[in-house]
């Protein structure tokens, strides 16, 4: 397993990943806001387009904080996400 930027690559498995957490009744608000951004893109490109772009203070919700998205790829599969928060706000500090 590695820790990779998001890529075209995974989409394959990512929608498949993301049909399977749809289907869990006990998701987290931060993971349905991902499903959001996906449901809401143009193209599978321009939704990893924007989170990359999210690392350089790109395509933020006001609020939000810039933050570095790694997917973590087991072989060519799409397994899971980690977000790097570059800095945190008052609401995040509390």
């Amino acid at each position: 397993m590695h820790l990779f930027l998001p890529s075209i690559e995974y989409e394959q498995s990512f929608r498949e990943a993301i049909e399977e957490f749809r289907k869990e009744p006990k998701r987290r608000e931060i993971e349905n806001s991902l499903i959001a951004r996906f449901d809401k893109s143009a193209s599978f490109s321009d939704f990893v387009e924007q989170l990359r772009g999210q690392a350089d203070g790109r395509y933020l919700k006001e609020g939000f904080v810039p933050a570095t998205k790694y997917w973590l790829i087991d072989g060519e599969r799409f397994i899971g996400t980690v977000n790097i928060r570059h800095r945190l706000n008052d609401n995040l500090l509390k």
